[in-house]
């Protein structure tokens, strides 16, 4: 085990696994982790941390000392950043120091040292292939991977706990999409893909029905409006890829930023032909303008993004 350690990265769940995972090998003996274990988050007193390393365990062989949200990975704290660099080179062989960073710049003199003389565990949100793969490694039974991620989203806490409410469901066996759907909740931006299929048969009625059911599951009106120009700009830009000759794959893989599978580029695709190009590009001022509307306080959220829904009346 080393001494110094560096958790970070976009995927939260894999980031508190692995300290969870450090501590147990830390501190094995329950008993004993109060007296040898020591928290410090946010605004950090350098001298404090050091004398703590400095400190012999306590009936146990080490004690594990962990600091959080430091700020000391990124600019701004140079002095605080080189000091606790060099200190790091020379961490008593009965301490084990963590640092989880929500930010960090690999040109960092302390992510440096950690590199060199520590390990740094970087955790950075996976790809759509990746979350497939991750999805069949940790279900025990057949299922449709690429259809489950893309109706429950990227969140790897949330995949385990949608693949534990399947096995439950379906006693163990093999699990279809009839499953997922009965079963998981749907990310956001499955319900956005119902708004705008409902706009796309110019049923206005149904379209809101759609968004006050996204506002009673504890959305904001905010979010709603930034899924919305999220998947307009989609259509858009799959739109305008499919016409230059790119197939559906390609488009997937040009678009990194979406994390789109080639089945959901399909999707996007097929909702696109519902619209002529010149309305997909009104309605995405018209989502500015309510955007800007909301900011100036000239309408409420909740209403402005309701006037913006009755307005897209356009002939598709």
């Amino acid at each position: 085990m080393k001494n110094v350690y560096l958790i970070c990265g976009d995927e939260y769940y894999l980031v508190a696994q692995k300290e969870k995972e450090i501590k147990a090998a830390v501190l094995p003996d329950d008993t004993m982790a109060a007296m040898n274990h020591s928290v410090y988050k946010d605004t950090i007193d350098l001298a404090a941390v050091t004398a703590d390393c400095g400190m012999l365990p306590f009936m146990s062989e080490k004690r594990l000392v962990q600091v959080k949200y430091s700020g000391l990975f990124v600019k701004g704290k140079k002095d605080d950043t080189d000091a606790m660099a060099k200190f790091v080179a020379d961490i008593p062989e009965t301490t084990v120091l963590v640092f989880t960073e929500n930010e960090t710049n690999g040109t960092n003199s302390l992510y440096k040292a950690i590199k060199k003389y520590g390990e740094v565990f970087d955790f950075k949100a996976l790809k759509p292939y990746e979350l497939v793969n991750y999805v069949n490694k940790n279900c025990p039974v057949k299922i449709p991977a690429e259809y489950f991620v893309t109706c429950v989203g990227d969140s790897i806490e949330r995949i385990n706990g949608e693949i534990s409410k399947l096995l439950v469901y379906t006693g163990g066996k093999n699990i279809t999409e009839a499953d997922i759907d009965e079963v998981c909740s749907k990310t956001p931006e499955m319900n956005m893909f119902k708004l705008l299929e409902a706009v796309g048969r110019r049923n206005t009625a149904q379209a809101l029905a759609v968004y006050h059911n996204m506002l009673s599951a504890k959305g904001s009106a905010f979010g709603v409006l930034t899924m919305l120009v999220r998947q307009l700009k989609i259509m858009i830009e799959c739109r305008y890829l499919a016409e230059k000759g790119m197939p559906p794959k390609q488009i997937a893989e040009s678009l990194p930023e979406y994390k789109l599978f080639e089945r959901s580029a399909r999707s996007y695709l097929e909702q696109a032909k519902n619209f002529k190009r010149t309305v997909l590009y009104k309605y995405l001022t018209q989502c500015y303008q309510c955007e800007e509307n909301i900011k100036s306080g000239f309408v409420s959220d909740k209403m402005g993004v309701e006037l913006l829904i009755i307005g897209f009346n356009d002939k598709i």
